[in-house]
């Protein structure tokens, strides 16, 4: 054990890192590097027992704020038992096999988890943003197939009915891994729970149109496609729904929550942590930054820890969830804006007056020099918001 270890639904880990499931871990080369890049544990590219048609390759789609990524093609059954044999041969790490189905059924989801588990898997950790297929009908409203498709997720019966099934078929850890298409979320999730989930992840991605060409009449952003269509939100812009689950699911059970979805900087990995998660999904960070970012945020991490006293990093989980509480619910402390460096503020002050005069109460100027009166502050904090070298929030005397 190491101060970045730790060690629930029966596994252990060499670090909070963990590889979500994407086009980088469907083969072994690219796992491989992973693994030497310092991850703490990999999960595969979605496992299919039967494979769909039309997938053309991975493609990716860049815009302002953010990117996608669509025709991303699955792992085959015997693919998948081959890429694990060879792991285990090559890797030190939990490899977890991301499983996907088109039904409820249970024979098929627990005989193609039961061949993962004897090709070498560690864990199954179950994609319940599958469709469902085979005459089965979800409970949900059926406004959330348009221009989409259904998904079991949505339903908490169906997914607790998958989870149960395949906790009955292997010996190996079962993570259900939820999805944002769900209407409710934390219910799904209570429901895995209750069907035996050795532990929870998510949130995957968003179904949404991810950016438009703005200078070609609002065609999509993927490179030979014209068309639009709705397809995965990732990487930045799902951050806080990545927070505001890991705190949810957090609070309403008491099955280990592995975090993912907008993690895009080592403070983020701090942020899921503190609000409880135990491990946490990297994908889009290492489409933007490539393979080294693991070690760099690990070196970061470890920096943080000695920075604030933690022997290791477990005793920092779930220490923000403490903090969380319905909204406004909270008791306020009189906040006032306090110039932090001066040197710096002389710089910016007049931006930060032109951009917050218009709000902001107790900024004043009088010829180049820019002020606080603090009598009149009521606590908008737009001043720190604009310049936050310069100016912080204290409270009030």
């Amino acid at each position: 054990m190491t101060r970045l270890s730790s060690t629930f639904a029966g596994l252990t880990f060499k670090n909070p890192l963990m590889v979500g499931s994407c086009s980088l871990t469907a083969d072994a080369d690219s796992i491989e590097t992973l693994v030497r890049a310092g991850a703490g544990s990999i999960v595969t590219k979605t496992i299919s027992p039967e494979i769909r048609a039309g997938q053309s390759g991975f493609k990716a789609g860049r815009y302002a704020t953010g990117w996608t990524c669509k025709a991303d093609p699955r792992v085959s059954l015997p693919q998948a038992e081959a890429l694990l044999k060879r792991l285990r041969q090559s890797t030190d790490v939990p490899l977890i096999v991301n499983v996907i189905g088109r039904s409820d059924n249970a024979q098929v989801w627990g005989e193609t988890c039961q061949r993962l588990e004897a090709a070498g898997a560690h864990a199954i950790e179950l994609d319940l943003n599958c469709h469902p297929d085979d005459g089965l009908v979800l409970d949900v409203p059926k406004n959330l197939s348009l221009f989409d498709d259904f998904s079991i997720g949505q339903e908490p019966a169906a997914s607790a009915r998958v989870t149960k099934a395949v906790k009955a078929a292997v010996s190996i850890p079962v993570i259900a891994k939820m999805t944002l298409r769900a209407p409710d979320i934390v219910g799904v999730a209570m429901a895995c729970e209750a069907a035996g989930a050795d532990a929870i992840s998510g949130v995957n991605m968003l179904g949404a149109i991810g950016g438009l060409d703005v200078e070609n009449g609002g065609a999509g952003c993927f490179a030979g496609f014209d068309d639009l269509e709705t397809g995965p939100l990732l990487g930045p812009e799902l951050s806080g729904l990545g927070r505001k689950y890991t705190a949810l699911i957090g609070k309403a059970t008491r099955t280990p929550y592995i975090s993912g979805s907008g993690v895009m900087t080592w403070q983020h990995v701090i942020e899921r942590i503190l609000l409880g998660a135990y491990s946490v999904q990297v994908v889009s960070a290492l489409y933007f930054d490539g393979p080294d970012v693991i070690g760099r945020w690990l070196n970061q991490i470890e920096q943080y820890l000695d920075r604030h006293n933690h022997a290791d990093i477990n005793q920092i989980r779930g220490t923000a969830l403490a903090r969380f509480r319905e909204r406004n619910s909270a008791a306020y402390v009189p906040q006032v804006p306090s110039i932090t460096d001066p040197a710096r503020w002389a710089e910016v002050s007049g931006e930060v007056y032109e951009k917050s005069a218009i709000a902001c109460k107790c900024i004043s100027r009088e010829g180049a020099q820019v002020s606080f009166e603090a009598h009149k502050c009521v606590g908008c904090a737009l001043p720190a918001f604009h310049a936050p070298d310069a100016v912080a929030m204290v409270p009030a005397r």
